[in-house]
């Protein structure tokens, strides 16, 4: 089963993600800010998608990518191939 992470401070936008994805069959973890999608992403779990917020409360989602992107250079950002990333702005890389 694909899994995604959902990175959204919105609970009525990730409950409505949630619920969509999981319908189509997909696992479906949540994090609410930048800070525990890193945490997430550092616990050596592997999503096949990301979807991230970038207007999130203290660590923003732009913030996210480059330091989980410098934890897996050093070896401490998770295990597993690259994920793409995908927000609701411009950021749409895989890494």
């Amino acid at each position: 089963m694909k899994h995604i992470l959902i990175v959204d401070d919105d609970p009525h936008i990730g409950d409505m993600l949630e619920e969509a994805l999981m319908r189509e069959g997909y696992g479906v973890s949540r994090a609410f800010s930048g800070t525990e999608a890193l945490l997430w992403l550092s616990s050596g779990r592997a999503p096949d998608l990301v979807l991230l917020d970038l207007m999130l409360p203290g660590l923003s989602g732009e913030e996210v990518l480059p330091r989980h992107r410098h934890e897996r250079e050093r070896g401490s950002g998770g295990q597993g191939g690259p994920a793409p990333w995908r927000s609701g702005g411009l950021c749409n890389e895989t890494i």
